[in-house]
């Protein structure tokens, strides 16, 4: 890197992207027409064209988040208040094909996001690999733990990116926001007695909530938990990127997720009866008894196909085939703790209202309800397939018309039954409250969709 120049490479789109000398990191600032964007951290590694790494720094790109038409301006790059370089340069608001502003979507998708996507372990090393999307797309303001320690694990941010640009078009720097962190195993199983390894994200910004429970991730240590997986057919009927060491982590984390969320609002973990309502292939009911001991765990799914295949394997647990619309068989008050993940996503409003009513009747009085519902930052995720009036009558309503979706065609009876449903943070507090103390609305919490928190009243 010692041949880099710092300068001002290009705009693209609202996006600045220059490069930095290695002696030039410190007291770095850029201007546009005279008003300083922010102070430079360059952290983005220099790639050549083939993606390969040339070094972990070097590279900025800083986004112009107030560009709301296209315009040339004065782009003059400071450090310590000398000009190292200025440019004239077009600048201009990224639109979407369908017409959606950047500016729009963001101002649904509030938070930051991680999500982890790939697991691998090798040669003594686990790796994991994933997407963070960094607040106003600066990388250096994202860090991480591994149980609790800042060093003993390396952490490589940001890496290019391309399939994500795609989906989060809207999101500065979205084409360099994958991860990588590696952990010696062999070191670190000596030192730590914890069934899991703990990975938590920080982002130096707002953030929803109880963030230290949505950014936090645990790859199981027992190898036990990556046994017993049915082929990618089951598994990947819904989440089509899925394979048996990501499906591990994200349902052994989710479990760990859904135990601390109850906890965290009063429900004793001592004997708990607990349903999973869309289990699925038992992604995540499966580790609930190593998680909580004395759990009494159950699932049901309308997928009759993957049902019979976690009876035959996963013994563990009750599992039985679910009716389309209620009631279910249960008997009134017979779970302590019921939670839906990417249930009632997919369910129209009138079948909600039905299902809400069947989980009052079968949770005991004081049992808490956690069901995710897709919200704004699920309408963001989505933004690339919608239009403008689509997005401004959810913005409007806080719901937009029902979208298709295929994944179980073939699989249930009513081939209208299955659909991608949104719903805001307000509607579903609205909705819920008529059954439910509705005790909180998390939003981004499971990934992109949000977790109403809901509470049967006693009496």
């Amino acid at each position: 890197m010692s041949e880099v120049r710092t300068a001002i490479n290009e705009a693209i789109g609202d996006v600045i992207i220059g490069t930095v000398h290695p002696n030039d990191c410190g007291g770095l600032s850029l201007q546009v027409d005279g008003c300083c964007q922010t102070p430079l951290a360059p952290a983005f590694p220099a790639c050549d064209p083939s993606g390969r790494i040339l070094g972990h720094r070097g590279v900025f790109r800083v986004p112009v988040p107030e560009v709301s038409e296209p315009r040339e301006a004065r782009v003059r790059l400071v450090r310590y208040g000398q000009c190292l370089d200025e440019k004239q340069l077009l600048i201009a608001p990224i639109v979407h094909a369908s017409g959606i502003s950047a500016r729009d979507v963001l101002a649904l998708h509030k938070f930051p996001l991680v999500a982890p996507n790939g697991i691998a372990m090798h040669a003594g090393l686990l790796e994991m690999t994933g997407l963070a999307l960094a607040p106003c797309g600066d990388a250096s303001r994202v860090s991480v733990k591994v149980d609790g320690l800042e060093t003993g694990f390396d952490f490589l941010y940001p890496l290019p990116s391309r399939d994500a640009q795609a989906t989060y078009w809207y999101w500065p720097n979205a084409d360099y926001a994958t991860f990588k962190i590696s952990i010696d195993l062999r070191a670190r199983q000596r030192r730590f007695a914890s069934p899991h390894y703990r990975i938590e994200f920080s982002f130096d910004a707002e953030d929803s909530p109880l963030r230290h429970l949505k950014n936090c991730f645990y790859v199981p240590k027992s190898m036990a938990a990556y046994d017993t997986f049915p082929g990618n057919d089951r598994l990947q009927r819904v989440q089509r990127f899925e394979n048996a060491h990501s499906v591990a982590v994200r349902g052994y984390s989710d479990c760990m997720r859904i135990a601390s969320l109850a906890r965290h609002y009063g429900l004793s973990s001592d004997g708990v009866r607990v349903l999973d309502w869309g289990c699925g292939h038992g992604r995540v009911i499966r580790h609930f008894c190593s998680v909580e001991e004395r759990a009494v765990p159950t699932g049901i799914d309308i997928d009759a196909d993957n049902i019979r295949w976690a009876q035959e394997n996963l013994p563990e647990v009750a599992f039985s085939v679910g009716p389309l619309m209620p009631p279910t068989a249960f008997a009134e008050g017979a779970f302590d703790l019921v939670y839906g993940i990417s249930v009632m996503t997919h369910l129209t409003a009138d079948v909600q209202i039905a299902w809400l009513r069947e989980i009052r009747r079968i949770l005991a009085p004081g049992g808490l309800a956690l069901l995710t519902f897709a919200g704004d930052t699920s309408v963001a995720f989505a933004s690339r397939y919608l239009d403008p009036v689509w997005i401004a009558n959810y913005r409007r309503h806080g719901s937009g018309a029902d979208l298709p979706s295929n994944d179980l065609e073939g699989l249930i009876s009513d081939p209208s039954y299955y659909k991608n449903v949104k719903l805001s943070a307000a509607a579903v507090a609205q909705r819920c409250g008529e059954f439910f103390e509705v005790l909180d609305v998390l939003e981004c919490m499971f990934g992109y969709q949000d977790v109403a928190v809901l509470r049967r009243p006693f009496g």
